[in-house]
């Protein structure tokens, strides 16, 4: 939920000194967020293979995004781009209590295929994990400047923010392992 609140906050706040700490706390859960889905797929015989096929949908993600974003998300500014990843962090959320606890599963995930194990609910949620993440990280930022620039921040303000929210994500991966 840091990533969520994040978002919320950042999309609230059209100063420069105010917008850092909820892009920071939106950055920190996204890396704990993308950490955690990557631990989720690791517990899998197979994961080796499901870390290809994760590897292609956040590619994937990430094209879909870029290609829609001029028409969807430019047009509402930076504010609507932090509502619709509030958007996706609070479907998650409202999603998780399908999450086996503990990472304790009744099935055999050694005779399952890959197909088999994507439709579990352990993975969807954990591509929908790299869905927040990559769109975060390869889609918004591709439109970052344009969009800051719009709602009144100077480019170098914006890099500050990203490489803060970079280094902040780095610590949210490593508290969540």
């Amino acid at each position: 939920m840091a990533e969520a609140s994040g978002f919320l906050a950042a999309s609230v706040v059209d100063t420069f000194p105010a917008i850092l700490l909820p892009i920071w706390l939106a950055s920190f859960g996204g890396g704990a967020l993308y950490s955690l889905a990557m631990t989720v797929l690791s517990d899998h015989p197979q994961a080796v293979r499901l870390f290809g096929f994760a590897i292609s949908v956040q590619v994937a993600f990430q094209v879909l995004m870029l290609l829609s974003m001029l028409w969807f998300m430019v047009p509402g500014g930076l504010a609507d781009c932090l509502y619709a990843l509030l958007g996706l962090c609070v479907i998650g959320a409202c999603l998780i209590h399908l999450l086996p606890a503990q990472s304790a599963d009744s099935t055999n995930l050694d005779t399952m295929s890959v197909a088999e194990v994507l439709n579990q609910p352990k993975a969807l949620l954990c591509l929908m994990a790299c869905l927040v993440f990559f769109i975060s990280i390869g889609a918004v930022w591709a439109y970052l400047e344009r969009l800051g620039t719009l709602s009144g921040f100077a480019a170098v303000q914006l890099s500050q923010v990203l490489a803060g929210g970079v280094a902040i994500s780095i610590l949210g991966s490593i508290t969540a392992v």
